[in-house]
């Protein structure tokens, strides 16, 4: 009986490395949007953040809460809610609340410091103001009216 030897079962090296850079094409794809979606998230979390923080102001101030006005200033790296009777220079800070936010994220626009005026949550402005939030790829806007409305 003759034994005959198949050289020609299995893969060879070629076919070994076209399917290691298929396989690593695929994963850097996925990798690469799997990270565009979760900055995405975190840019609505944080926007969504500030808004909450802003609406938390103005129902402290409509319920007159320590019979205060009460508001937001947006520092370099978190939200100060805090009570006043004036400003927030005229505050007393022990009652203020810091809230820490994601350290990428830019500020801007026409304020940094929101009062809203007790039981009617006015903001005594006289037209709308605008806060810019940025973490470098994307902008959103909350806009404060005079009513105390916020929109997003």
């Amino acid at each position: 009986m003759l034994h005959t030897t198949n050289y020609n079962s299995g893969f060879s090296f070629m076919e070994v490395v076209f399917s290691m850079a298929i396989i690593s094409l695929i994963a850097s794809l996925g990798l690469f949007l799997s990270m565009d979606f979760y900055r995405g998230y975190a840019f609505s979390a944080e926007r969504d953040t500030a808004v909450s923080v802003l609406h938390r102001a103005r129902a402290k101030a409509m319920a007159n809460i320590n019979e205060s006005k009460h508001g937001v200033k947006i520092e370099d790296d978190r939200y100060v809610l805090f009570q006043t009777d004036s400003d927030f220079i005229g505050r007393d800070s022990s009652y203020d609340q810091n809230i820490p936010f994601e350290q990428n994220t830019v500020f801007s626009g026409d304020t940094n410091v929101v009062i809203f005026n007790q039981l009617s949550g006015n903001t005594g402005f006289v037209s709308n103001n605008v806060i810019l939030i940025s973490d470098g790829f994307k902008i959103a806007t909350i806009s404060i009216n005079f009513e105390g409305g916020i929109d997003y």
